[in-house]
């Protein structure tokens, strides 16, 4: 690992933890072990290491999307649920990661304060929102689910997911609950697509 990836791991962590503005570049270089005129041969500013790791955090996301064509081959051959199921553990695998779920944690802490990371939120649940409605349209297409609005029904479900994930993410950061209970995630799975599927 090179000096620019340990500044970027060691800085996930500590905004993590202590919050952007509660880190200092001395703190960061003391960490990883270099001088802290180091820091600026890689990073022009702390500023610049932060959207860094929102570009982290997109690429990640990126990497999970799911692509129409995906979506029309499976509502052939799965079910809603197991669709559905497919989307949640394909989710779950990123919190696995200790950094994926450390970069959540620094965008959740800075949604409020970063134009960035506001925007990087509300670009990923609208994308979320029109996966899901394009998911349901071609569902009901294939007689797997109910014919109901699939822009309200991806509001319904994808809202609620994300509600539960901001929710798994304040009772995980404050260690209330364990990297395994996805329960309220998997009620709603459930649930959603008993009533929903055909």
């Amino acid at each position: 690992m090179n000096n620019r990836e340990k500044i970027l791991n060691v800085s996930i962590k500590l905004i993590a933890e202590r919050g952007y503005d509660a880190v200092s570049i001395r703190q960061i270089t003391r960490e990883v072990s270099i001088k802290e005129s180091s820091f600026y041969n890689h990073f022009s500013s702390k500023q610049e290491l932060l959207e860094e790791i929102f570009t982290l955090l997109q690429e990640d996301l990126d990497q999970n999307r799911i692509s129409l064509e995906e979506i029309k081959e499976m509502a052939k051959k799965v079910s809603l649920h197991e669709f559905l199921e497919y989307r949640l553990k394909k989710f779950l695998n990123g919190w696995t990661n200790e950094t994926a779920r450390r970069l959540w944690y620094v965008i959740s802490q800075q949604q409020y304060k970063n134009k960035q990371a506001a925007e990087l939120i509300v670009d990923e649940t609208e994308k979320s929102i029109k996966m899901y409605e394009t998911a349901f349209r071609i569902f009901m297409a294939e007689r797997k689910m109910k014919q109901e609005d699939p822009y309200f029904l991806a509001m319904l479900y994808g809202f609620s997911f994300r509600a539960l994930h901001l929710h798994y993410t304040y009772r995980h950061f404050a260690g209330i609950i364990n990297d395994t209970d996805f329960s309220e995630m998997h009620f709603l799975l459930e649930n959603f697509s008993i009533k929903y599927s055909v």
